[in-house]
């Protein structure tokens, strides 16, 4: 009985940094989810300020069109992209799953090396994990130890709790994504992969009865056959087949958004964002609110113009890293892929060459 303490005191050490990057990843999503209640608490107490917002909007949606591109296509005013896109419910309800979406992704890519993560990784994580509690805490006092709460105040407080949500998500997913990139950039995270191919490993076998009787007929005849410098050939093979498995026609964030449909659009398309990919840096020049409009006719007996609404949301995850972008209708539904230099042309692709019922796939373009 005496002798399991040694046994357990070095089992936590290599248990620890094998999940220490899961454990950091737990306890934001936690502190997400009390994010989240703080939210609908704080929301509840300035919803006075709501109605003014939407005499706002509805201001606003009278200047429709907003620049001309044609007949067929042209910029106009997407009421549901300001509360879709620009949603603070769906920030905020969504970023734990974001976070943890990010990190499982890696992690069955990588496995137990991705899970126990790098130093660079930890600190990034730790310090995002610090920044909201300390404005979840912050808040708390507030609301504790104040007799009472002005909408003015409470509505600060909302403002203040959704921009942490905001850059903490961002710093969290930018994290795990750059860990990523470093685990990949080195050799040691090769290694587990070649042991997951286990197909690859199965030709070996067989080629090594055929050593042993080569061996045995070299033996009754001359020595010098044994020397058979084929071993090598077969090994660099399974290297090769994880390349693949890595879509290059789209930005790794442009295949977020088309995996996750609730994933919303990062705070760098918002009103104050510099329009650049979170991933790839790429500029994608969208209007915060607004969407292209293409109007398409409907196929039939009784065929009608029918006018759709292309999101933003839609343009960024058909962009590419190196610049320009993908026809996601053409990657998932066509048989060939279609790239287009800009949004512009984009746009046109999608009017000449597919149809209403192809638009109608996407959740992302909406009909009218």
């Amino acid at each position: 009985m005496i002798a399991e303490p040694p046994e357990t005191a070095a089992e936590p050490d290599a248990l620890h940094k094998r999940v220490f990057i899961t454990l950091l990843v737990r306890v934001l999503t936690d502190t997400y989810g009390s994010a989240k209640d703080l939210y609908h608490r704080l929301k509840k107490r300035s919803q006075s300020d709501d109605g003014r917002d939407e005499l706002k909007d509805r201001r606003d949606s009278h200047s429709n069109i907003i620049e001309s591109l044609g007949h067929h296509v042209r910029w106009s005013f997407d009421r549901r992209e300001k509360h879709q896109t620009d949603s603070e419910d769906e920030l905020v309800c969504t970023a734990s799953a974001q976070v943890k979406a990010t990190y499982d992704r890696s992690y069955l890519k990588l496995g137990e090396p991705y899970a126990s993560g790098d130093d660079i990784a930890r600190i990034q994580l730790q310090s995002q994990i610090v920044d909201l509690q300390r404005v979840l805490i912050s808040i708390h006092e507030d609301l504790t130890l104040s007799s009472y709460t002005t909408v003015a105040s409470s509505h600060s407080q909302l403002i203040h709790l959704v921009q942490t949500v905001r850059t903490t998500r961002a710093a969290a997913i930018q994290a795990l994504d750059l860990l990523y990139q470093r685990m990949l950039a080195t050799p040691l995270c090769k290694k587990p992969d070649d042991p997951k191919p286990i197909p690859g490993d199965l030709p070996a076998p067989p080629k090594s009865p055929q050593r042993s009787r080569s061996s045995s007929s070299s033996s009754s005849s001359s020595n010098t056959s044994i020397a058979i410098p084929a071993k090598p050939d077969p090994k660099p093979k399974p290297k090769s087949k994880p390349n693949p498995n890595i879509n290059k026609l789209f930005c790794r964030y442009a295949l977020d958004l088309q995996y996750n449909a609730h994933l919303p659009l990062s705070n760098n398309f918002g009103c104050d964002g510099n329009k650049n990919c979170p991933h790839c840096h790429t500029h994608i020049p969208v209007r915060p609110n607004k969407a292209w409009e293409v109007i398409m006719e409907t196929k039939g007996r009784h065929p009608r113009r029918k006018k759709f609404l292309i999101r933003n949301v839609f343009v960024v995850k058909c962009h590419r890293a190196g610049g320009g972008f993908a026809c996601v209708l053409c990657a998932k539904y066509g048989e060939a892929d279609t790239v287009c230099r800009s949004i512009a042309a984009l746009m046109e692709h999608l009017w000449k060459e597919h149809t209403a019922e192809d638009l109608e796939k996407d959740e992302d373009i909406v009909g009218c």
